[in-house]
């Protein structure tokens, strides 16, 4: 299986099979007590998640940083731009007003011819180079032991296996690695697209009572199957979340911990996850641990991102209709004082308006450890790849670049950030594909390197989105984990929020996905704070005991 379609195409049509596997491997365990059983249930479980992902940077890692020639090496790259151009060409004239049939059928053929080289080529360099071959396919999955050994000593991870009757969960932190099952609804995964419906699509003048009754008795309901029977098994408050299935739509944030009383709409008051526990997810646990390869060492600097969008309503005839449109992008004033913010907090370089190009991000984007783009997402859920991120539309003469950045040149793009914050519309939402998740740009970005992404489940609000951005950097600058970050950003966007902002769809869509490590540390200052208190605290207990003793 030379491609990612095919690899999908195989997870999906075997899941049930890992299912059954996992199962059958937890019964084993919990009748002989015998660790291994559980290792393999576990490592069915990674198997099933991502693994096309997973695979695709496996393969892509070897052509990179393997004992292939250099002449070897420039090849294959030739070949990939000369696939994705042909696509490009094609997609376009797909969507042209009147496509010629002429043309689609040679880029096809094209497209076609290459890949066929293109499998010709990984199949002799398979042959003939022995580190390529067993970097590529030793796609070793992280073990429960391992994972125990790696986790930070006050995280959890829980890991879910969802199929249509039963929940397998697994609970591992540095005390304890614990795996249950319980029963599930036939509707338990059309409860969970409910739930993410009732915060996407919110009316705020139709139906505003019954959707909050749905939310509130919703939001229990998962706390209580998803995260209650967890809290038997650890105290930790950072909790890394592996989702499954239709578990992949919910932000846990939201979750209610308490019963609340639905006669009354209160948002603002509602016992939220968020307020006793910091959350981040990942696509596996094996993702998670994975050991990304730099080409470079970048600045400790955020590369920053908000484009101008020209109002199309100022300039158009009244009998323009915006859904024929496909460039209608509405301004976001809030995006530039987000990023004037976040370059007031942290060091920064800021691409502002007309500078904020395709062609700067792609020239700059690989030196910098955290990369923020604050802008239009467009999404194509028929055809995940042709999603793009909207930069300013000007004039330009390079003719390579058009200001629409694809997911597909994300994926073949190199980068070597920490981090990268997608603040933009729907950067999390994508195809549901089963066995793989969501199908969304952010996906691009993990395949391209980047360990961490913080990303949107909706159209998020211009004016919350960067109130909750502006907090955000200040948390990491103090040395906070991103998914802490994130949390007091959120509990501080929730106190100063009224009856009406408070709603969830206005601040639980941002969430952090993957490595939740510190991008900054903390201050010196703070540091030697931390010292002299330990200091004073050591003096005072001798100079105590000694008293005792007299």
């Amino acid at each position: 299986m030379q491609n990612e379609n095919s690899k999908i195409f195989a997870t999906s049509t075997i899941l049930d099979v890992y299912n059954e596997a996992i199962y059958v491997a937890k019964l084993l365990y919990e009748k002989t007590g015998d660790m291994q059983y559980l290792e393999k249930s576990f490592e069915f479980a990674e198997s099933s998640k991502s693994f096309a992902l997973f695979s695709e940077i496996k393969d892509m890692e070897a052509i990179e940083f393997s004992d292939l020639p250099h002449d070897v090496k420039v090849t294959e790259q030739s070949l990939i731009g000369e696939i994705q151009g042909y696509e490009e060409l094609l997609f376009e004239e797909q969507l042209s007003s009147e496509p010629d049939s002429s043309l689609i059928a040679t880029y096809k053929d094209k497209i076609f011819h290459l890949k066929d080289d293109y499998n010709d080529l990984l199949q002799e360099i398979e042959q003939n180079y022995s580190n390529y071959f067993e970097l590529k396919y030793n796609p070793e999955f992280i073990t429960l032991k391992e994972l125990q050994n790696r986790l930070p000593y006050k995280d959890a991870l829980i890991e879910y296996v969802l199929t249509d009757t039963m929940l397998i969960t697994y609970v591992v932190d540095k005390k304890g690695i614990n795996v249950f099952s319980q029963e599930v609804d036939p509707g338990f995964s059309d409860e969970c697209f409910e739930y993410y419906r009732i915060l996407y699509r919110q009316n705020f003048s139709n139906g505003v009572h019954e959707n909050y009754r749905k939310y509130a008795d919703l939001g229990r309901k998962f706390y209580k199957i998803l995260v209650e029977p967890c809290l038997q098994y650890t105290d930790r408050k950072n909790l890394t979340i592996v989702p499954d299935g239709a578990i992949t739509y919910l932000p846990f944030e939201g979750f209610l911990t308490g019963d609340v009383d639905t006669e009354y709409i209160n948002y603002l008051n509602l016992p939220y996850l968020i307020r006793d526990y910091s959350v981040g997810y990942s696509h596996s646990s094996t993702l998670l641990f994975t050991e990304r390869i730099k080409t470079k060492s970048p600045e400790k600097e955020v590369l920053a991102f908000a484009p101008k969008y020209k109002n199309p309503l100022d300039e158009i005839e009244t009998s323009w209709n915006r859904q024929a449109d496909p460039d209608f992008l509405l301004p976001l004033p809030g995006i530039l004082k987000e990023v004037q913010s976040i370059d007031e907090t942290v060091p920064s370089r800021v691409f502002l308006n007309e500078q904020a190009t395709e062609s700067n991000f792609k020239k700059y984007a690989s030196d910098y450890s955290v990369l923020h783009l604050a802008m239009h997402t467009i999404m194509d859920d028929e055809q995940p790849l042709q999603s793009l991120l909207a930069f300013t539309n000007v004039e330009t003469s390079d003719t390579l670049e058009d200001n629409r950045l694809y997911a597909y040149e994300i994926y073949n793009m190199k980068l070597n950030a920490q981090m990268t914050v997608l603040s933009s519309c729907s950067s999390g939402f994508g195809k549901m594909q089963k066995g793989e998740g969501m199908m969304s740009l952010a996906r691009g970005f993990i395949y391209a390197g980047c360990p961490s992404i913080v990303m949107t489940l909706w159209q998020v609000s211009d004016k919350s989105s960067s109130e909750l951005m502006t907090s955000f950097y200040r948390y990491l600058k103090k040395g906070r984990s991103k998914q802490e970050a994130m949390r007091l950003a959120k509990i501080d966007y929730l106190a100063s929020a009224d009856d009406l902002t408070s709603n969830p769809y206005f601040w639980s869509g941002f969430v952090v996905v993957g490595d939740g490590t510190p991008i900054y540390r903390k201050s010196g200052v703070t540091y030697w704070l931390m010292v002299v208190a330990i200091f004073a605290g050591t003096l005072f207990f001798l100079q105590y005991r000694r008293g005792v003793k007299r």
